[in-house]
């Protein structure tokens, strides 16, 4: 058995102390919940059990996370109604990623609405290899991005 010297334990002292006044945060989560409020789109492929943002913060204190980024889970489309209510109700906690549909025109406006009254800072964008991922060089997207910019630096 190695008996630790004052040195040692002096060191361990500090580098715990170091740590302790950094903030852990997670980057990347997903929440959802069966309830007729908030349907599932069409076709999604949704597990039988429900990821809450309550479970979500046991989880968080039990590990020490100080803040969440939570990503709007595909199982809603672009629906993002799930996601606001959860920021809504935990903003100390939660900073959300919003889906807009990049082929829609009105998808600036969208982004725009939803990140003025919550706690949206960015917006996730899927683009599909190949031809029908090409959306990403198109027309709509010089405006989509301004919106992008000015939801992440509100």
């Amino acid at each position: 058995m190695h008996e630790v010297s004052r040195r040692e334990l002096l060191q361990m002292t500090a580098a715990v102390s170091t740590l302790s006044s950094y903030r852990i945060l997670d980057p990347h989560v997903h929440v959802w919940k069966h309830d007729f409020r908030f349907p599932f789109a069409s076709g999604a492929k949704v597990p039988d059990y429900d990821a809450t943002p309550e479970m979500l913060l046991d989880l968080m204190h039990a590990n020490g996370i100080a803040k969440t980024v939570i990503i709007q889970v595909i199982h809603y489309r672009y629906d993002n109604r799930y996601l606001e209510s959860v920021l809504k109700q935990y903003p100390k906690y939660f900073l959300g990623v919003c889906r807009v549909d990049p082929l829609d025109p009105a998808a600036p406006d969208h982004l725009s609405d939803i990140s003025a009254q919550t706690g949206f800072r960015g917006v996730r964008l899927s683009p599909a290899a190949g031809p029908d991922g090409d959306w990403i060089r198109g027309p709509l997207m010089p405006r989509l991005w301004g919106a992008a910019i000015a939801c992440a630096f509100p």
